[in-house]
């Protein structure tokens, strides 16, 4: 399927499927959140994009700084 409003090479779209799971897989350092729930579920779906995910990031602040000092963090580049 592909993802909401991109149209791109098959090649491209399991390049960016596997690049979301290793996204999924290094949640597992983020603190335990209602929030962080809502993301994983959402980013199981392929049909979501990252404007929804955002929309629920938004939603608790203590969650987004975390998320952005592993996002900004050296070792995940």
């Amino acid at each position: 399927m592909p993802l909401k409003g991109i149209h791109c090479p098959p090649i491209l779209l399991l390049r960016v499927y596997a690049e979301r799971r290793q996204v999924l897989q290094r949640v597992t350092e983020l603190p335990f959140s209602p929030v962080a729930v809502q993301i994983l579920e959402l980013a199981q779906d392929e049909r979501v994009g990252a404007r929804e995910i955002a929309d629920i990031v938004a939603q608790d602040q203590a969650f987004t700084e975390r998320l952005l000092k592993i996002a900004n963090s050296p070792f995940y580049g």
